[in-house]
């Protein structure tokens, strides 16, 4: 079971369409799906490879999503995949095909209760300001290299020190506590993640 998000970056990208035709031909056999302009949902036999899959996918710009369902479990399984390709989506995760142990954390992360509430507001008292936001996202994605943070968003070393101690102190944790990368993390992710709601909440 693959769900496949429409690639909209540029006119002439490949859609979920084309991108179940080169299945079809790279396995030499029909491939059933149902697309929309949103995506598609494909089903695809479990004895197609999987890396020859992923190397199909890695051909598009496109973000798929695939999960292994016996055929009871079809209609639950293609759910499940279209709310994790949801989630790869919202938090901008690169072109490419992902499984259920790639998004994992984020979609728990992003499942609607008190532990999402509580690390929605965990940023809050930083939000106000744009450039200590921007300097964690870049921290946190350079695998907190202060150089690779430094070079990406074109700021000396030392302000980004500065940043990264004010960030800490206006959330209350000391910078040596083991869990605050932890939770900086996880408060990011369900930030962008409900950014990215809200945005198609004023869109619709």
């Amino acid at each position: 079971m693959l769900a496949v998000a429409a690639d909209r970056s540029a006119r002439d990208a490949v859609s979920p369409r084309d991108f179940r035709a080169m299945l079809s031909t790279s396995f030499g056999q029909p491939v059933p799906g149902l697309e929309s302009r949103f995506g598609a949902t494909i089903l695809v036999p479990e004895s197609f490879p999987t890396a020859k899959i992923r190397g199909t996918v890695g051909l598009t710009a496109l973000t798929v999503v695939g999960i292994a369902a016996d055929r009871d479990r079809i209609p639950s399984a293609a759910e499940e995949a279209h709310e994790l390709l949801d989630v790869a989506t919202r938090l901008h995760r690169p072109p490419g095909m992902y499984e259920i142990g790639d998004l994992a954390v984020e979609y728990q992360l992003t499942r609607p209760g008190p532990g999402r509430d509580r690390l929605a507001s965990f940023l809050d008292p930083v939000a106000e300001f744009p450039d200590l936001i921007s300097t964690l996202r870049a921290h946190l994605n350079n695998g907190l290299n202060r150089r690779l943070t430094s070079r990406e968003t074109h700021i000396h070393m030392n302000t980004v020190d500065y940043r990264l101690r004010r960030i800490y102190d206006l959330v209350g944790l000391n910078a040596h506590d083991p869990k605050l990368i932890w939770l900086l993390q996880s408060a990011l992710v369900v930030r962008d993640y409900q950014s990215m709601e809200q945005s198609d909440t004023v869109v619709r």
